[in-house]
Order: C-alpha cells, then sequence, then structure tokens
C-alpha cells in the first residue's frame, strides 16, 4: 500500500507500507539455500530439506512488515531538504542443528534441522532516518550544479542484521546496521 501527494510546487510527501503472511518450504539447510551475507535481510533460505525434527515441519508460516515515508521541501534560493525514516520487521529464525558432517556432532542425520517453528522468535527490528539538505546553482541558462549533503541512520540505531544460526557459533553476530554515516557530493545537469 503506498501513498503519494504533491502538496504544492515545493513540499512533496510519500509512504508506503507492506505486510506480507508466507506459508512456504524453509530450508534449515543455510549452505545451499540460506545466506550469511551482511546484505541478507533473510538468511533462511527458500526451498526444500529433508526434515530430521517431527516436531517442526518444513512448511513454516512467517510473517514481515515494512513502514516508509518521505518528504522533500524546497526552499528559496533552490535550497531542498528532505527526511526519509524507515521501520522494518526483523526476520523470523530457529538455532539450526547442522548435520551429521560437523563437529560436534550433535546430529546424526545427514540434514541439518530447526530446533523450534521459525514464528517463535524474530531478529531485532530496524528503524532507520536519513536525512539530505541540497542548494542549487544555475548557470549558463541550462546548466545546474547542486551541492548534496546526506546523513545516513541520523537515529545511529545499531540492531543486529545477520547472525550465525547453527549450533556451536549460534548467535554469532555477522553483521550490525552502519553507523551514523556523512556523505557530501556534487551533481551537474547539462
Amino acid at each position: 500500500m503506498a501513498f503519494n501527494k504533491r502538496f504544492s510546487s515545493k513540499f512533496f510527501v510519500q509512504t508506503s507500507a507492506d505486510y506480507q503472511w508466507r506459508n512456504e518450504l524453509r530450508s534449515a539447510d543455510i549452505s545451499d539455500w540460506g545466506s550469511t551475507s551482511p546484505l541478507s535481510t533473510d538468511p533462511i533460505g527458500v526451498g526444500y530439506f529433508v526434515n530430521a525434527n517431527p516436531s517442526v515441519p518444513n512448511r513454516q508460516k512467517t510473517t514481515m512488515y515494512h513502514f516508509q515515508a518521505m518528504g522533500r521541501y524546497t526552499l528559496p534560493y533552490e535550497v531542498g531538504f528532505a527526511v526519509n525514516y524507515r521501520y522494518q520487521s526483523g526476520f523470523n529464525y530457529s538455532e539450526v542443528i547442522a548435520d551429521g558432517n560437523t563437529t560436534p556432532g550433535l546430529n546424526i542425520s545427514p540434514s541439518p534441522f530447526f530446533v523450534q517453528n521459525l514464528d517463535q522468535n524474530r531478529s531485532d527490528n530496524v528503524s532507520l532516518m536519513n536525512i539530505r539538505v541540497d542548494k542549487g546553482f544555475t548557470f549558463s541558462g541550462h546548466y545546474k550544479i547542486t551541492g548534496i549533503f546526506d546523513l545516513y541512520n541520523v537515529l545511529n540505531a545499531n540492531p543486529v542484521t545477520n547472525f550465525s544460526l547453527t549450533n556451536g557459533n549460534f548467535g554469532s553476530i555477522i553483521s550490525v546496521l552502519d553507523p551514523r554515516v556523512a556523505q557530501v557530493a556534487l551533481r551537474l545537469e547539462f
């Protein structure tokens, strides 16, 4: 669901939200289907696996949600100010007991499995705000150069965004949200 509105030639707002209900095959085999990338928003893979734990089915029901709002206002003298706020749920997870080829050998089956249903745990939610201030200069009639200052993660949030799910390393942090960062840039339009 989304909403866009230009209130005037100087003020623009956009919002969006989504909520996902998922009922799908989720694989405990992180090495084949999942991801340990810090860029992954859900390290548990989607795909079939041999289920060695009868109390946890391989078909799992999970949810994810997201909300985003952004606005931009153009002040006099071609000065722009923009804010972008985003709130996103964490991912559903379970500890994974690795296959029998690992040490320690806690699992004699050839397939890893979930300890519990995925809907019983959720990683940290992420709240992120970014701002931008820019100033444009028009010259020679049709050229424009814009100085831009961006500040990312204004609230300096630091939730864990990915961590190890396998036994032995369970909970070891792979990635946290990047800290507050600033960027200065120039844009040339011709």
